[in-house]
């Protein structure tokens, strides 16, 4: 078992839009029209007593430029509290996003939250090293022990390590040489822990059934609440070698891909 403590770093991860108590206000000014957004971070539904957010006056290089986009806001930074049960609450800054996009011609308002932190360290597993980042993507949480806070791990030259479907997640059980291993955190995100999985393991293998066919293989995951698992032979370039039969930790069961 190893354990690595992260130190904190300014890193933006993409947050699609999925929060619905933002509300964004045009208002003229001196014949001047000013973009503000106003964030219900007490959660009374009453705007008026929140503070209303600006551009972000120097707002981080590179942030999220993808093509679709043709305009976008970035808003100052706020701090939103968590509710984060029996651990207690816990504060998050975030920054609000507003962007314009364009898909096969149609135009798209989004607003989204960006988490404005993430964690990254270095890690072993047998004797593997790698670079490893944590945070949030999809959603925003106060606590990032869930199964699906974002884990990219990197080789020590660059590159993601990892791009088997489910590898990117904290709940992903990795392959590296020959032996799984399953990774840990603490609520707070500041110590990630590696462990040697040291259950029971049984026999994944493809078949022809009732047809004839010959030359079979399988390479992918196979994924359940808890996590995913890489399907296939040792690793190569990221992603298991394909084979006709391979040993899984047992009881991941819900669907292959």
């Amino acid at each position: 078992m190893a354990r690595c403590n992260f130190r904190r770093v300014i890193r933006v991860i993409r947050i699609p839009p999925w929060l619905d108590i933002l509300r964004w206000m045009k208002a003229r000014a001196r014949a001047k029209a000013t973009i503000a957004c106003i964030l219900n971070g007490n959660g009374d539904l009453d705007l008026q007593n929140d503070a209303v957010l600006r551009p972000h006056s120097d707002p981080p290089d590179g942030l999220l430029t993808y093509n679709s986009i043709r305009q976008q806001v970035l808003f100052e930074f706020v701090n939103l509290e968590f509710d984060c049960g029996p651990q207690g609450k816990r504060t998050v800054e975030v920054l609000p996003r507003f962007t314009l996009s364009v898909y096969d011609g149609v135009e798209y308002k989004e607003v989204s939250l960006v988490r404005t932190r993430a964690y990254a360290g270095d890690i072993k597993m047998g004797e593997e090293s790698y670079r490893v980042r944590l945070g949030n993507d999809y959603v925003v949480t106060g606590s990032l022990d869930a199964p699906y806070t974002a884990v990219v791990l990197e080789n020590p030259g660059g590159g993601e390590a990892f791009s088997w479907w489910g590898g990117d997640r904290l709940g992903a059980t990795h392959k590296a040489q020959g032996k799984f291993y399953r990774l840990s955190v603490t609520p707070d995100g500041k110590q990630l822990t590696v462990r040697p999985y040291e259950g029971d393991l049984g026999i994944f293998e493809v078949g022809p059934g009732t047809l004839k066919v010959e030359g079979l293989s399988v390479s992918g995951s196979v994924d359940s609440r808890e996590g995913s698992v890489p399907v296939g032979g040792n690793m190569e370039g990221g992603r298991p070698m394909a084979t006709r039969s391979c040993s899984l930790p047992t009881g991941i069961t819900h669907r292959t891909t």
